[in-house]
């Protein structure tokens, strides 16, 4: 699946839930904070990660299907992420996109399953702040989500998502200038992310603190060998507005 063909997927998925918020059903807008440790690792280093992320969430959900768009917007020249190996090299930016529906399982509407799509874009410092490596892949996401109802109020969310064969482009920059095309021009990538979370709602809001963990491994194309691998995990917070039910 190509980034163009991701986008447009995205799109209409969000403007589905912006267009379907007035119908009956649940629609939520939130954020989410992610306190992050884990493993950047390469052909040559492996480096301890530590950093923070915002997660925007859209979610419009009706009794037989639900629509849920997330994603963390690119942080520029500052990224959520710094290393503490010897060179102090950092992710200086990054930006993730997931775009999933959800169709209910059983009549009991705790369980739900679905996919669509992730779009991941990546710069990173290359043993040096003035080399940098930029890739942006795109492809499916299956995504399995499991509500478990606790006491009144609360409920225990469990969700699960495999995105096993994302595409995308590879560049290189030196100094912020892009360097010519080279063997290394693209790249494939699996990721895993699960979550678990104990939410509380209230008339107007949710409130959610859990625990995420994300594994991302990228390929170069050709010759096929490993590119990069980041493991982050930590724990969350979340609030959700619920602005029509």
């Amino acid at each position: 699946m190509g980034y163009v063909a991701a986008r447009r997927i995205v799109i209409t998925l969000g403007l589905l839930i912006v267009l379907a918020a007035p119908a009956r059903g649940e629609a939520t807008l939130g954020i989410q904070g992610l306190l992050i440790q884990g493993t950047h690792s390469d052909q040559i280093t492996s480096t301890p990660l530590v950093g923070a992320a915002a997660l925007l969430e859209a979610k419009q959900r009706f009794r037989y299907f639900d629509i849920d768009v997330e994603g963390a917007p690119s942080t520029g020249a500052h990224g959520y992420l710094s290393s503490s190996g010897l060179n102090g090299q950092a992710f200086t930016s990054f930006s993730v996109l997931n775009s999933v529906a959800h169709a209910r399982l059983g009549p009991t509407g705790r369980y739900w399953a679905g996919g669509g799509v992730t779009v991941i874009n990546q710069i990173t410092a290359v043993g040096a702040q003035q080399f940098s490596a930029a890739s942006r892949l795109a492809g499916g996401r299956y995504q399995a989500v499991v509500e478990l109802p606790v006491g009144p109020h609360g409920i225990l969310e469990l969700r699960a998502a495999d995105m096993p064969s994302l595409h995308g482009s590879l560049s290189f920059a030196l100094g912020g200038f892009q360097l010519p095309a080279n063997q290394f021009t693209s790249e494939t990538a699996e990721a895993t992310d699960w979550s678990a979370a104990y939410t509380l709602r209230s008339t107007h809001f949710a409130y959610s603190l859990g625990f995420r963990s994300i594994n991302y491994i990228a390929y170069f194309v050709t010759p096929h060998e490993l590119a990069d691998r980041n493991v982050v995990y930590g724990p969350t917070l979340e609030v959700r507005w619920i602005i029509a039910k």
